[in-house]
């Protein structure tokens, strides 16, 4: 899975996306190296970006249900 941030505390909203997948979706089992980009397409903050391997038993409609939560929580808590 691919995870970004462009706003805020970039580093934390990775390390807290991180940690809800691992407790609702499933064990992580590798972490890309993070990494700096700009924004394209748009005017905005660079981005942090990184990869994550994810062993989980949930088939691909829970996953990306749990995903779209897991996004939808974070960006309240930003609010």
């Amino acid at each position: 899975m691919a995870l970004g941030s462009n706003l805020g505390d970039r580093e934390k909203h990775l390390l807290d996306a991180a940690r809800l997948i691992e407790s609702t979706l499933g064990l992580i089992i590798k972490t890309a190296p993070v990494y700096e980009v700009p924004a394209a397409g748009f005017t905005g903050g660079n981005f942090l970006n990184t990869c994550i391997l994810v062993h989980s038993h949930k088939n691909p409609l829970e996953t990306i249900t749990i995903l779209q939560q897991i996004e939808r929580d974070l960006d309240h808590v930003q609010s």
